[in-house]
């Protein structure tokens, strides 16, 4: 893995952890009632980020940005500027990946 490469993958994961935190901040309620049996929130943040990661390396940045996306946030300024920053981060990230992958001398394609 280049620099460059490793650059981007700190850049997923840093972003993992906001998505994480922006859907407890979201819906508390519904982020623990996901919780598992005898899980932390700690724990439940960790795998929350570990999904949204994992989603980010298998180029699914469209599905995390369905995810996160609620056009009725009128009342919750501060939380709506968080979900419109990482739908930002999210876009300039899938950029490049769409980039390396039609590069792929195996010619793979992305998922939709």
């Amino acid at each position: 893995m280049d620099f460059l490469e490793r650059k981007r993958d700190r850049r997923m994961r840093d972003l993992s952890y906001r998505i994480a935190y922006f859907w407890e901040d979201y819906d508390p309620y519904g982020f623990r009632d996901a919780m598992d049996t005898w899980e932390t929130l700690d724990d439940a943040i960790q795998r929350a980020a570990d999904y949204a990661y994992s989603e980010m390396r298998s180029g699914n940045f469209n599905q995390l940005i369905h995810e996160i996306y609620d056009d009725d946030m009128d009342g919750l300024p501060e939380l709506k500027a968080e979900m419109d920053s990482i739908i930002s981060d999210l876009k300039r990230l899938q950029s490049p990946s769409a980039k390396l992958i039609s590069k792929n001398p195996l010619k793979l394609k992305r998922r939709k």
